[in-house]
């Protein structure tokens, strides 16, 4: 199911700094990456240059297992930095108890759509 998870302060914040890495032009937001980017509750980097996206894990409640994956392009990131975005649109897992959230509907949940293939 989709739904506009409403961005917390401290990932604005985080994604505050990214935006400012990115226009000055750091190395740590330049660079392909999937953690360059961190902070106590988030962590990402650049995925794809040529689109000027980034991909982030967040883990919105300390102690949870619970996640959400997204990406942003660089003016998405700016956008939230600035306020003029105030949610991302993310798919939830099928499980509701779950809790972890996707930038697609197809992505697939570590927690619950892991299958042991072992006998």
């Amino acid at each position: 199911m989709q739904a506009d998870a409403p961005i917390p302060g401290g990932l604005r914040s985080f994604l505050a700094e990214v935006s400012a890495l990115i226009a000055t032009g750091d190395e740590s937001a330049t660079i392909e990456s999937d953690d360059l980017l961190q902070c106590a509750d988030c962590y990402g980097g650049l995925v794809d240059p040529e689109r000027g996206t980034y991909a982030f894990t967040f883990f919105p409640g300390a102690g949870t297992r619970r996640k959400w994956i997204f990406e942003l392009t660089a003016d998405e990131i700016a956008a939230v930095a600035s306020g003029a975005r105030t949610s991302l649109a993310l798919w939830g897992c099928p499980d509701p108890e779950c809790g972890a959230m996707f930038a697609r509907p197809d992505d697939l949940c570590f927690y619950c759509d892991y299958a042991d293939d072992a006998p």
